[in-house]
């Protein structure tokens, strides 16, 4: 099996870089796959609707109501591991490795 090809089998690790809505589609459409998720996030908080959070900061949004985009108990019950307050600071894709900032490795099968 090539590196290129995601089978769904729960020995396949996805590293998902980035809480926007992307990644977060991404976990979603790859949650009932089986996969191992791992969602790395720069932010300290849980991923959130960045689009209307210009409505929230310019007044057309009263309350911050509605822009998470999943209960921090969502990841936990689609067996996704959340790494909040986190950044890649090197990604080897020939060795299945990223490196954060805080120094840890993350290994995965597939990147995105």
């Amino acid at each position: 099996m090539s590196r290129n090809s995601l089978t769904g089998s729960p020995s396949q690790r996805v590293l998902v870089v980035g809480g926007g809505i992307a990644g977060q589609a991404l976990c979603e459409q790859l949650a009932g796959r089986g996969c191992a998720i791992t969602l790395v996030c720069g932010e300290p908080h849980l991923p959130y609707d960045r689009v209307n959070l210009g409505k929230l900061l310019s007044g057309i949004e009263p309350a911050v109501t509605g822009l998470q985009l999943r209960p921090e108990t969502w990841y936990a019950d689609q067996g996704i591991e959340l790494r909040l307050d986190t950044r890649i600071s090197s990604l080897d894709p020939d060795a299945g490795l990223a490196s954060t900032d805080a120094g840890q490795t993350l290994g995965f099968d597939h990147a995105v």
